[in-house]
């Protein structure tokens, strides 16, 4: 089994016997451990997590169970259980534990959701005619099913996509159904742009939406009708170039209650309280640096989060992050446009700063005149006839001015720097703004230097 970092024992104790801490504390990584490759192959594509800290990854058709130093304790599934009929292969695509440790597996093609013991034996097949593989709408029947969740009491969310069938044109809309532990509908909702669910401490269901920019939608534990939903921030900067490429979310996990958000794009994970207030973020902007590989994360016990990506599990918990560890760092900065008139006033407040962030950071930035000189004796002076003939250089700033409380988090259309940094429309010239973050440690970043020139 090919590890990519061992686990001490020192681990092992700490994620499982952390004490309840508030759930806006820091998360540091605790550990991580490489997952072995199953028959035939396969990448991690879900993971979850019992109350003893067994990790079930979803791999292929096959589901590997570890124990919480992350050895391999036994493989259950295969093709057998997971048949791919048809000429596109779909392997299964969710996996959830309830609080006994039994494990339900959505298999989208066979259109059931499969209930495992805790050492792989099948205890039943959800879905039509006690899961015999056909599609149904009525209650607990499932169509193509891509999603699942429980909450505390054993109620099993279900989450299906129909697919489009020739030769059932009138295809149903896609529905999120909620199960008793007998496998009786308690409720049922339409939802077409839904994704990878989770459940809160409450029973309500948090669900991640499709929209042109990824949306967090929080419903009712009982009638499961919404109520609440936010924007999650966007991971960059620029919007994508066409509409159907969103926003990158890849996983959604309650954690006490606050709610863990794992982007695969910018290799971060963010922690939101449930009305939709960014607490944390951390992770990457540019290589290198500490990463947070986030392709799916789960909710483990005493507070811990479990993030999965190709072969590797990562574990969190409290303490101190990687990312207070070390200086903050600001990547992608630049502006809207480098140059503008100075006469226009109304062109100067479109002057906007973009940049992106390893942490939740605030942003000063100053702005330096710069003048020109004559380099003499290694002093740079004013340019005269008699030093015509000398090395040009830059001298110390004329004006200056400083902008503070920009927010440590990308936004659409970049920060406007007329707010703070003129009082007035500024005298022409040749201009540097120098960025620096400030985590909230109090360690600062390097200077990130922009150009930025004003014309008559």
């Amino acid at each position: 089994m090919r590890k990519y970092r061992s686990l001490a024992a020192a681990f092992a104790v700490a994620s499982l016997c952390l004490a309840p801490a508030d759930a806006s504390a820091d998360f540091s990584l605790l550990g991580s451990f490489g997952l072995s490759n199953p028959p035939g192959g396969a990448t991690g594509t879900d993971i979850a997590v019992d109350r003893a800290g067994n990790v079930y990854a979803l791999r292929g058709t096959w589901i590997q169970k570890y124990d919480p130093m992350g050895v391999l304790i036994t493989t259950f599934g295969g093709p057998a259980t997971f048949p791919e009929p048809g000429p596109y292969p779909e392997p299964p695509s969710d996996v959830a534990v309830d609080g006994s440790g039994d494990v339900y597996v959505a298999h989208p093609p066979t259109n059931r959701v499969i209930k495992f013991a805790p050492d792989g034996t099948v205890l039943a097949r959800l879905g039509r005619n006690g899961g015999d593989g056909t599609a149904g709408n009525g209650p607990g029947e499932f169509d193509h099913p891509t999603n699942v969740a429980l909450d505390a009491q054993g109620n099993l969310f279900v989450r299906d996509q129909p697919a489009f069938r020739l030769e059932a044109p009138d295809t149903p809309s896609p529905r999120i159904q909620k199960l008793s532990p007998a496998g009786v509908q308690l409720a049922s909702v339409e939802e077409l742009q839904a994704g990878e669910l989770a459940v809160t401490a409450t029973g309500d269901l948090v669900q991640r939406q499709f929209s042109y920019w990824t949306q967090i939608v929080r419903r009712d534990a009982a009638t499961l009708a919404v109520v609440d939903r936010f924007t999650l921030p966007r991971s960059s900067p620029e919007p994508p170039p066409r509409s159907y490429e969103l926003d990158s979310c890849c996983g959604v996990a309650v954690v006490g209650d606050t709610l863990w958000v794992g982007r695969d794009s910018g290799h971060q994970v963010e922690q939101y309280a449930l009305d939709g207030r960014l607490l944390y973020a951390c992770g990457t902007v540019e290589p290198p640096g500490f990463e947070y590989r986030a392709g799916a994360i789960a909710a483990g016990p005493r507070n811990t989060l479990y993030t999965v990506q190709d072969d590797l599990v990562q574990v969190m918990g409290d303490g101190p992050t990687p990312c207070d560890s070390q200086r903050p760092r600001i990547g992608r900065a630049g502006l809207s446009k480098t140059r503008f008139r100075a006469s226009s006033w109304r062109t100067l407040r479109r002057i906007y700063v973009y940049y992106t962030l390893s942490e939740q950071a605030t942003v000063s930035a100053r702005l330096l005149q710069r003048r020109s000189g004559r380099l003499v004796r290694g002093i740079c002076r004013r340019p005269s006839r008699s030093n015509r003939g000398r090395r040009a250089c830059a001298r110390p700033p004329r004006t200056r001015a400083r902008l503070s409380g920009l927010p440590g988090y990308p936004q659409p259309n970049g920060y406007p720097l007329v707010r703070g940094l003129w009082r007035s429309a500024p005298p022409p010239g040749r201009y540097f703004l120098i960025l620096i973050a400030t985590d909230r440690s109090g360690k600062r970043s390097d200077a990130v230097v922009l150009r930025l020139r004003l014309l008559r």
